[in-house]
């Protein structure tokens, strides 16, 4: 199970363990940033991942690609 919520300036997504074997996890998603977060209930705080948002998209794409070294060409529109 996963929610989807969009606060004023960034996205949010939930995902929930349905096992409830770990804690959720969450991705915060805004322009400059990505933050993958989950708690740690050992250290009683988040364990925390910054990534950029070309960096997330890469481990997006990365999930549906063989074994190999990949570049992801950034096409803009003009």
């Amino acid at each position: 199970m996963f929610t989807v919520e969009f606060e004023y300036d960034e996205f949010v997504v939930t995902i929930v363990d349905d096992t409830a074997k770990l804690e959720d996890t969450t991705v915060i998603i805004n322009d400059e940033v990505v933050y993958i977060r989950q708690w740690n209930p050992r250290r009683a705080k988040y364990d925390l991942i910054n990534l950029t948002p070309k960096m997330f998209e890469e481990l997006q794409q990365a999930m549906n690609q063989p074994e190999g070294a990949y570049f992801i060409e950034v096409t803009k529109n003009v």
